[in-house]
């Protein structure tokens, strides 16, 4: 039977760097879902030198054999007598319902080992994950017991991981294209251009976080380091860009409102654009506009959204006018309008019924979510976005309508001054802090304690009121809790703090979340929060959400 002479525990960095590009290069190669699976599998045997492997997909609550090496290889492209086998069942379904790897040193020991065509005496069992879920597993076997080790696991990991976003784009490509078949063409060409576009979006900024990172580990200066860790800085502050127009179309993307003004917003994301020089701004604002209601950082989304369309259109050349008006002033329900005026070449009969689509643009290929993130955005706002008529003028013009405050506006806490803010968490604060993830746990220590803040940390809701409890009956109580909201297979942060207030009716709790659609996270303050951190946060929304709950 075919074995190694140097299996991976056994391999220097060197070699294992090599085999790793070598899978890389083999994953991005595959155009097809069943030639990349087989290929992983061909590669995974011959290059680490395994007796066996077996891919599995999730199908429903099933794993499906669908690709291998070794004995289970019973022609080209066809898995001899493949099984399935219930996710939760055997070393593989536990695997893929808990989304941890498995090193099972001895099967024989293991009664959760289910026997194939290939009976192992080891075995090592990874998931394929993308988007915290786990999609498939990727699993080997040896006939000798102990055959696995560490490294191996490691590096199984890492091909798992590579090979995880090729995998879901190809599965959702094929499922793409047999929609295509079902003759949903129209709708899945905006899919697509959506997939394409956001993996373009992604992949470039991926490649300055990986080029940064390396420059920054071998830079020769503190000067040098510094402009690299700021590369990878934009380069963070883009994808989650990215990643927040991305759940406006998602069945969430509820706008996290509060009173604001809609002038000083405009202006504040025209100030931050830098506009071509050879672009003449002119802006108008009616006085006494009324106040509305929104989330700041969408509506930043639709203006700057808008404008880069106008300087876009006009080549950044021309006469860019926008207005504030509030049509209806005098009526039970007034509104706030902006309008936004280019001299470009105007919008033709057919790009107006797909102009906000996804990654659609009548100059060529699509290359951004502008128009249609702002077109949802504003839906959701309880608005409306549209391009107006001109007649014979030329260039476009696009109008958004969002309804007015009737009414006194209470000062929203986003207008607070930083000062105050700093000023309220200048003294040390002891904090509990709930995450599943223990990198982000590790790293929100590491943060809060840079500023002499003391910190426990609980990866399960459930833990939160016997530690509160505890610290009161200790006579060192917390300042305050910071709760993820969800925590997979846990109780989430929700739950956590209503068994808080039952201990203790005056803790302060901030609730965390990259769910930023959540109700919970749009109506905090009805759920006992007294804050809101939107992930990803740097140190300084950090620290800003902990002077907002201090202050509370």
């Amino acid at each position: 039977m075919f074995r190694s002479t140097a299996p991976p525990s056994r391999l220097t960095a060197a070699e294992r760097l090599e085999r790793l590009r070598a899978f890389a290069a083999a994953a991005g190669e595959q155009d097809n879902l069943d030639d990349l699976l087989w290929t992983l599998a061909e590669q995974i045997g011959r290059l680490l030198g395994y007796e066996d492997c077996v891919i599995y997909l999730r199908n429903g609550d099933v794993l499906e054999q669908v690709a291998a090496f070794g004995v289970k290889t019973a022609a080209p492209g066809r898995v001899q007598e493949p099984i399935a086998v219930p996710v939760g069942q055997g070393i593989v379904g536990t695997v893929a319902l808990t989304g941890e790897p498995e090193l099972v040193a001895d099967t024989r020991c293991d009664r959760r080992y289910i026997a194939d065509q290939f009976e192992g005496a080891s075995e090592l069992a990874v998931p394929i994950r993308f988007e915290g879920r786990t999609i498939g597993v990727l699993d080997s076997e040896a006939s000798l017991p102990g055959f696995f080790g560490q490294d191996d696991l490691k590096l199984f990991e890492t091909i798992a991981d590579i090979a995880a976003v090729r995998i879901a784009w190809l599965r959702s490509e094929r499922r793409r294209q047999s929609e295509l078949e079902n003759g949903h063409e129209e709708r899945l060409e905006a899919l697509g251009r959506l997939g394409g576009g956001i993996a373009h979006d992604i992949n470039n900024q991926l490649a300055v976080l990986a080029l940064s990172a390396e420059l920054a580990r071998h830079a020769d200066t503190a000067a040098e380091q510094e402009e690299a860790l700021a590369e990878i800085d934009d380069a963070v502050t883009a994808i989650r860009s990215i990643t927040r127009r991305l759940q406006v179309f998602s069945s969430g993307g509820a706008p996290l409102r509060e009173p604001l003004e809609l002038g000083p917003l405009v202006r504040q994301v025209l100030a931050s654009m830098e506009l071509p020089v050879a672009i003449a701004l002119e802006v108008r604002e009616e006085h006494d506009l009324p106040w509305i209601q929104g989330d700041p950082a969408q509506l930043r989304e639709v203006v700057e959204g808008l404008v880069s369309n106008a300087v876009e259109a006009m080549e950044g050349r021309g006469r860019l006018r926008i207005e504030l008006i509030c049509p209806g002033r005098e009526t039970a329900e007034p509104s706030l309008a902006l309008l936004i005026r280019d001299d470009g070449p105007g919008v033709d009969a057919v790009a107006r019924g797909r102009l906000f689509d996804p990654y659609f643009s009548s100059r060529g290929p699509g290359r951004g979510l502008g128009l249609a993130t702002a077109y949802w955005i504003v839906l959701r706002h309880g608005g409306r976005l549209e391009l107006l008529e001109r007649g014979a003028a030329t260039g476009a013009a696009f109008q958004v309508t969002l309804p007015a405050i009737v009414g006194r506006v209470a000062m929203p806490e986003s207008v607070q001054s930083e000062a105050t803010q700093d000023a309220v968490v200048a003294r040390p604060l002891r904090i509990l802090v709930l995450d599943d993830e223990e990198p982000i746990r590790r790293l929100i220590v590491r943060l809060l304690q840079r500023h002499g803040h003391r910190i426990e940390t609980i990866a399960d809701g459930g833990e939160a009121a016997g530690k509160w409890e505890a610290s009161l009956a200790a006579g060192d109580p917390f300042d305050l809790a910071l709760f993820d909201l969800v925590i997979e297979g846990g109780v989430g942060g929700a739950e956590a703090l209503r068994q808080v207030l039952e201990v203790d009716p005056g803790a302060r709790a901030v609730v965390m979340s990259g769910h930023s659609d959540d109700q919970v996270m749009a109506r905090h303050r009805e759920h006992g929060f007294v804050a809101r951190l939107e992930k990803p946060f740097d140190a300084r929304t950090l620290e800003r959400a902990l002077a907002v709950a201090r202050r509370s």
